[in-house]
């Protein structure tokens, strides 16, 4: 969709001229460094912000496991390994999945300055959002409402997955936009801010439970009291609201006027690249839900039941937690590969891939020695029974989940640069390829793992078979990343040997499109995005020129052509001098 952009100077809340200009040159400046800056040190800079938002919810999930195990026992891990998959595709991983796509287009369009089309693409993704939770309550009530006959499992599902489609699409689903401008302070204190509510008000309701007594329902209240708060919170920065004094900056702003008129040709383009980014975000979710759906249906024995799904919390916890360190590297990889994409500086796109990758062995190497010795302690966390409840078959499951807890962890490594290489397919515009490439792993584990119950026994270990199919994953990603490897590396070696032409030649093309800037300014200027707007004073018309003719690239333009004149004019003087001398000998 060809929208221009008539409104780069936005409006931010502020009361004089020079304050709006001066927030505009900030934010164009915080953005601008994932252009000029080198890749090297913007990557440790901001994979750490990357790290938090990823792994600060899953800490919480866990947290959130262990009391709810605390105070209502192991009769409890069924419904919170079932509910999980089920609530995270509803709320999370579809509005965030929708996000993601339609970040793509915005950090494009930023990238280029046209800020009125980033911000039609950024509403059309609210648009989007709110029929997917009107959608959700939909297939609440008329499916999972009557799967889950008890009433107190059915209130959390709906707090979880309902409403809290709509809380995580203005809250958690909001951070693509947020790192595509480099906002990482507001990303920072909005993480921690989340769950240590979430945490706070989950402790308090289980601890003082004598009004609502103790189920899963106290944990759904609790998150969707923390959730809402941040939704408020992140749906005042989004749409630019003057705060308590405080002023948001960034250009991404939600204003219902980009709806007018709806494009449909921009959902079309969202809902496009949201199949493979939900393929990305769900692959593990939906081997879980699988998992789980066989032990309730095929296991038979309560003690298998049991040892399954707690060797299934167990394992999913600790990969979700071990996999937060490399799904870091695959955000910041996107955020900059997006942007110098973007504005076509492939040099700066072969950067971020080697130093992405770089970083990524050195780090995660010496966190994989680590967490394999500290993995089995987890499971002493997540299952906090009391005394009481440590009985002998409560021991045999603690210890049959040891492996569970390992295995997570090597989960990790083998798959290291397979989302990055994901991402890079997807930012190729390449989504049928990058979609096609994730089923592998899916179809196999949902296969394998019915051939598993049915034929082996019912104490297989089915986290195996999700193992398994990262090994899937680990060929896709270390094979394409080669193809990707030598690809950017000629790339960037054809762009080296493009920089050393003449320097007159480099010279005039400056020039050229210094000129071609100028007149598109002037040109852009008659155009006004308003229909109310057309009529213009011959005043306003005068300023914007005396605007234009003061701006930085005709600055440029004029001082470059002051400079060939000058040296056109010495050239004569000396050419004068020489033949006057010729003729005086």
């Amino acid at each position: 969709t060809n929208v221009k952009d008539h409104d780069s100077d936005m409006s931010f809340g502020s009361s004089s001229n020079s304050s709006k200009s001066s927030k505009q040159t900030k934010v164009d400046e915080e953005t601008l460094k994932m252009g000029t800056e080198p890749i090297k040190k913007l990557i440790p800079k901001g994979y750490f912000i990357h790290l938090i938002s990823i792994i600060f919810p899953q800490i919480a999930k866990t947290i959130e496991f262990s009391v709810v195990v605390r105070f209502i026992g192991l009769s409890a891990v069924p419904d919170l390994i079932l509910l999980q998959p089920i609530y995270e595709i509803i709320a999370y991983h579809l509005t965030s999945a929708i996000a993601q796509s339609t970040n793509i287009f915005v950090g494009r369009n930023i990238s280029k300055n046209q800020l009125v089309a980033a911000n039609i693409y950024l509403a059309h993704y609210f648009l989007i959002s709110i029929i997917w939770v009107i959608v959700a309550l939909v297939i609440y009530f008329a499916l999972l409402q009557n799967v889950f006959a008890s009433d107190l499992v059915g209130q959390y599902l709906l707090l979880r997955s309902g409403i809290g489609a709509l809380t995580c699409s203005f809250s958690r689903s909001l951070t693509p936009f947020l790192k595509t401008e480099n906002r990482y302070f507001v990303i920072l204190v909005r993480d921690i801010a989340e769950q240590l509510l979430f945490v706070a008000f989950l402790v308090t309701t289980y601890v003082n439970s004598e009004y609502i007594g103790v189920s899963l329902t106290n944990a759904g209240i609790s998150y969707i009291i923390a959730n809402g708060i941040i939704a408020v919170w992140m749906f005042i920065l989004i749409m630019k609201i003057p705060f308590l004094d405080v002023e948001y900056r960034g250009v991404c702003r939600f204003q219902f006027r980009r709806l007018s008129p709806i494009r449909p040709k921009i959902i079309m383009q969202i809902l496009g690249y949201t199949v493979p980014q939900l393929l990305t975000n769900c692959t593990d979710t939906l081997l879980q839900l699988e998992a789980v759906l066989f032990v309730k249906y095929l296991v038979v024995q309560e003690d298998y039941i049991t040892i399954q799904n707690v060797r299934l919390m167990v394992f999913t916890r600790v990969k979700a937690l071990m996999q937060a360190f490399i799904l870091a590297f695959r955000d910041i990889f996107q955020q900059l590969a997006q942007y110098n994409i973007g504005i076509k500086k492939i040099t700066r796109v072969w950067d971020t891939l080697k130093w992405s990758l770089i970083y990524e062995l050195l780090l995660c190497l010496p966190i994989l020695i680590i967490a394999v010795f500290v993995a089995p302690y987890i499971i002493s966390l997540l299952l906090p029974v009391s005394v009481d409840q440590q009985t002998p078959f409560f021991e045999y499951v603690v210890s049959e989940s040891q492996d569970a807890a390992t295995t997570g962890v090597w989960c990790m490594f083998l798959p290291l640069p397979y989302y990055i290489v994901i991402q890079m397919l997807q930012l190729e515009s390449k989504l049928l390829l990058s979609a096609l490439l994730q089923l592998p792993s899916l179809l196999f584990g949902m296969g394998y793992m019915y051939y598993v119950l049915t034929e082996v026994s019912d104490n297989a270990p089915l986290y195996l078979v999700i193992a398994i199919s990262e090994v899937i994953n680990a060929v896709v990603g270390w094979g394409f990343l080669i193809f990707f490897i030598v690809k950017y590396y000629k790339l960037n070696k054809i762009n080296a040997n493009h920089k050393d032409i003449a320097i007159d030649q480099s010279v005039a093309a400056a020039n050229e499109e210094v000129r071609q800037s100028v007149m598109t300014q002037l040109t852009q200027a008659q155009e006004i995005e308003d229909p109310k707007k057309s009529r213009q004073s011959v005043t306003n018309l005068f300023n914007k020129g005396a605007v234009l003719l003061q701006s930085k690239d005709f600055m440029n333009l004029r001082e470059s052509v002051s400079t060939n004149l000058r040296a056109s004019e010495i050239r004569m003087s000396e050419m004068r001098g020489s033949q006057i001398d010729n003729s005086g000998k």
